[in-house]
């Protein structure tokens, strides 16, 4: 399969510039593992998936570098996109890559970093991105739509809106001795598991994942060879998902359960208080 990437450049002064680029890449298909029990239709392989990506951009900055900007818009096409989502089998849910038809992606990237003389560093971004199939995720080659997605379902775990911003100052408290402080704030919104077609047949839509919010804080002291580190990550306690699928799982009441059907999930780490103590050999 042939690849390729074509990315003009152009400078518009020694402080901004513009670029376009296309290309074409694709990821390798391969073999499934079929769980006893699986139905006659069960994909035992995947094929390839092909994308072509479109993009603009451009990035600027003061001559003294304390201000960059990097903006970029991008368009993605993907033919028998991969697909990967749970099948429910004799044996129980099961993850499965398979393929689909059409997928398209687009959007908006930008990234602002300020500096500043004293030693104080921000930087804010942001993603804008609307991801969804084109196509029910029915086979290349025909057959039935055992993953569940329909034309206009959004891609998983891609929210329509992220952000980030983060501050971080370095200062010295003596000549050899260096410290820091710092603080970041991370934004993901609303975005949907993995297919899963036993999901959308019994609540009519795919499976919904809320948004939520980070704080992170940091600081610490560095002294010839040794250095002091603390630090809080998600200080907020927000009960973030990053997956969830595997729809139905129950857990039988012999071994302790209820035996409803429920969805599994993975979320972030909670509230994490540390410190760290380092020496330079």
């Amino acid at each position: 399969m042939w690849t390729w990437s074509v990315a003009p450049r152009f400078d518009l002064s020694g402080a901004a510039s513009v670029y376009a680029r296309i290309a074409r890449g694709y990821r390798p298909g391969g073999p499934n593992f079929v769980p006893p029990g699986a139905p006659a239709d069960y994909p035992t392989e995947f094929s390839a998936d092909t994308v072509t990506r479109y993009e603009v951009g451009l990035r600027a900055q003061t001559l003294d570098r304390s201000a960059v900007l990097d903006l970029a818009l991008f368009h993605l096409d993907w033919d028998d996109i991969l697909i990967t989502s749970t099948v429910t089998t004799a044996a129980g849910p099961v993850g499965v890559n398979s393929n689909g038809r059409r997928a398209r992606s687009q959007g908006l990237k930008a990234t602002l970093t300020l500096r500043s003389a004293d030693g104080l560093t921000m930087i804010a971004n942001t993603a804008i991105t609307d991801a969804k199939l084109l196509d029910d995720t029915v086979p290349p080659g025909g057959g039935a739509n055992l993953t569940g997605g329909l034309a206009g379902d959004r891609l998983p775990y891609t929210p329509r809106v992220s952000a980030s911003l983060s501050a971080d100052y370095d200062f010295r408290l003596a000549d050899a001795v260096l410290a820091y402080v710092g603080t970041s704030i991370r934004i993901m919104g609303d975005q949907t598991g993995g297919f899963n077609s036993a999901y959308r047949t019994a609540f009519g839509r795919p499976i919904e994942i809320d948004g939520y919010v980070t704080l992170d804080v940091r600081a610490g002291v560095e002294f010839g060879r040794f250095s002091v580190a603390m630090y809080g990550r998600n200080l907020t306690d927000s009960y973030g998902i990053v997956s969830a699928g595997e729809f139905p799982f129950a857990v039988l009441p012999a071994i302790g359960g209820n035996g409803v059907q429920l969805a599994t999930a993975t979320t972030i780490r909670p509230r994490t208080l540390g410190a760290m103590f380092g020496v330079r050999f």
